[in-house]
């Protein structure tokens, strides 16, 4: 009959016997659901500590798990509040364990910025079944954890847990996130918000680039010939290796090889160039960018992109392209339609093949005089790839991975239409320059470790090293006679993505020193061979010849480690 008056001065064993008691309201369920519950929120946390295996990755979790947990229970906040938050964490873990690697700014873009071809494509492939079995299962998971939401009586104020039992946590909490040195920047969840942060800052620089335009300087405009034609043909997904040109087996670019042989003076295809990302976003921003790799991540709005910069020198632009039109305006969308026309073939109610281009180019070509600067963005080998070529290019159905017959098709039929471009060029009378590259490659489970597409698991070669090909028509090798030999003679050069906007402006005579740089110009007598930077999902730069493509499991080189240890103490 006293004990409610005496409950703050009970001892500790006292208090423990309360919090245990079972005729006690309080379930130790409800203890537990917290702490799943919080567990939840900040499980790409984890994830991303057994990917990167940092401590700065381990500390911000443990941190961010002590200064949630502590909170919730003492506030008792209803969990059916928490549920936004679950399914963001589990979403996160769930992307993890299928893809093979964290969330990162380039996934995140991309997931902005789809349409929904390439949301149907992404679910009829591989990775999307453990993601449908997750978002399930989590689902599942989740009314669990929000029903029955009893009342914890310890937290009433009579009871033995106050304010005070409150401030460990957020001492431990404290301590941890010091412990990190403030290296968190790809830390979850600092991380959702530096990349969201990086996403509206990209877009806020829009407004800045639209308003500046670019014109050339008169004293750098072209001396070339008034009716020369430029096309920059981008593939997608087209990866080097499975091209018969570059020693394939399987005659997956008969049409390639047929030009190589009929035009050994006119097509030059580079032995050693790589794409400067896994994603399209990123490589493509390279190909249009005067800026190289580390220069572009905050600096992307300074330059103009390749079609201003034609565009004030005097050109005819074109971006002609079957792929669908971004979602949401971007600085990569705001490169491709700042061109003098653009065409979409492809609409939300039509999905076009890529010979349609052909004749929409043809017309172009013939009906507009002057200088023409073109950009033709193909669908090529875009994921589902059987729905990127028509039912009489299935040329390969007898192989063990009927993906890899799907995909070598979509190479097929991309050679097929990339030499009806090409013809446009090589037998005309004007002046013509074709360059074909890939934005980037693909992975098709080379390792036998379930790796399909690209931008998932660790970056590989196969998702890096690109075709890269120039065709040369012969009134162009006669108007640039320098030029044409100093491309052939650096075929086997290593080049990447970065040289290929200098090496149009060197062609084409647009030599304004604010955004032209000689070095990375194929056909500049000043052309060095430097590092070439490629970029992982976070946009961190990387040198391609040192980085390391071994795709080790730091995980199991600390067990092996520990168990060689082991084993040496216990060796007689």
């Amino acid at each position: 009959m006293h004990s409610e008056n005496t409950h703050g001065n009970i001892s500790p064993l006292w208090k423990i016997r309360i919090y245990l008691d079972k005729k006690h309201e309080f379930k130790k369920w409800e203890l537990v659901k917290y702490a799943l519950a919080t567990l939840c929120i900040f499980l790409p946390g984890i994830g991303r500590f057994i990917h990167y295996f940092t401590y700065s990755c381990l500390f911000t979790f443990m941190a961010f798990y002590c200064l949630c947990f502590g909170l919730l229970v003492f506030y008792h906040v209803n969990r059916k509040y928490l549920i936004p938050f679950i399914a963001l964490g589990i979403s996160g873990i769930a992307y993890q364990l299928a893809i093979g690697k964290p969330l990162g700014y380039q996934t995140l873009t991309a997931m902005y910025e789809t349409n929904h071809r390439e949301m149907l494509g992404f679910l009829s492939s591989p990775y999307s079944i453990p993601l449908i079995a997750g978002g399930i299962a989590a689902l599942l998971f989740v009314l669990w954890l929000i029903t029955s939401d009893k009342p914890l009586p310890f937290l009433h104020g009579h009871t033995f847990v106050r304010r005070k039992y409150l401030v460990p946590f957020l001492i431990l909490s404290a301590l941890l996130f010091a412990s990190t040195n403030w290296r968190i920047r790809q830390t979850y969840p600092i991380c959702l918000f530096y990349n969201n942060f990086m996403y509206i800052d990209e877009n806020i620089t829009i407004a800045d680039y639209t308003r500046t335009p670019y014109k050339c300087p008169e004293e750098f405009l072209p001396k070339t010939p008034p009716d020369e034609t430029y096309i920059l043909v981008i593939g997608e997904a087209a990866r080097r290796i499975s091209l018969s040109s570059y020693g394939y087996q399987r005659k997956t670019a008969p049409e390639l090889e047929e030009t190589l042989k009929a035009w050994p003076k006119n097509v030059i295809q580079y032995s050693d160039a790589i794409s400067t990302a896994a994603f399209t976003k990123a490589s493509a921003m390279s190909i249009y960018s005067p800026l190289s790799v580390p220069e572009e991540l905050n600096s992307i709005h300074t330059k103009p992109g390749l079609s201003k910069i034609f565009n004030g020198s005097g050109f005819h632009t074109l971006y002609l392209t079957t792929r669908p039109k971004y979602t949401i305006h971007n600085m990569l969308s705001t490169f491709l339609d700042e061109a003098e026309k653009v065409i979409y073939l492809t609409t939300i109610t039509k999905r076009a093949f890529d010979e349609e281009l052909v004749p929409v180019l043809a017309d172009y070509i013939r009906n507009t005089h002057g200088r023409k600067f073109i950009i033709l963005h193909l669908m090529g080998s875009h994921i589902q790839y059987s729905d990127q070529y028509p039912k009489s290019f299935r040329h390969f159905e007898d192989g063990k991975d009927k993906l890899v017959d799907n995909y070598d098709n979509s190479i097929r039929y991309s050679d097929y239409v990339i030499k009806r471009v090409t013809s446009l060029i090589l037998y005309s009378k004007k002046p013509g320059c074709l360059l074909y590259v890939s934005d980037h490659g693909e992975n098709l489970n080379d390792w036998k470790d379930g790796n399909y597409g690209h931008g998932t698991k660790a970056l590989t070669k196969f998702e890096l090293d690109i075709p890269f090909i120039f065709y040369l028509n012969d009134a162009f090798i006669a108007a640039h006679q320098q030029a044409a030999e100093r491309l052939v003679g650096r075929k086997d050069q290593p080049i990447s993505h970065d040289n290929i906007a200098h090496t149009f402006m060197g062609i084409a005579g647009i030599r304004d020193p604010s955004i032209y740089r000689p070095d990375f110009d194929i056909t500049s007598a000043e052309f060095k061979t430097g590092i070439r930077y490629i970029t992982d999902e976070n946009m961190n730069p990387y040198d391609y010849a040192t980085f390391d493509f071994s795709k080790k499991d730091k995980l199991k080189e600390i067990k092996k480690t520990l168990a060689e240890e082991y084993r040496s103490k216990f060796t007689w």
